[in-house]
């Protein structure tokens, strides 16, 4: 009866909102300005010129989040991490 309970894992809805915006800035783009707002205002980026950069806070912020999605971002290029095998039919 020793059975391992698994944890569903998933972000909540600020995280899913703030991981969205920081990898949107990863990538080289713009997120929606309500992000971008929240972002700066969290100190996870600052606006460059014309320019958006990650502050140390917001590059750790999302592999962070990252890592809490099953990705693993190495320089410039998301991997699936694959943690655990959960066997949908158990």
């Amino acid at each position: 009866m020793n059975d391992k309970v698994v944890k569903a894992r998933y972000l909540s809805e600020p995280q899913n909102i703030r991981f969205a915006g920081l990898f949107t800035i990863f990538l080289g783009y713009t997120p929606y300005d309500t992000i971008l707002e929240t972002l700066v205002m969290q100190e996870y980026a600052y606006v460059e010129g014309d320019d958006l950069k990650l502050t140390e806070k917001g590059n750790k912020e999302l592999h962070r989040l990252a890592f809490f999605c099953g990705v693993l971002i190495t320089s410039d290029d998301p991997l699936p991490l694959r943690l655990s095998y959960v066997d949908p039919d158990n």
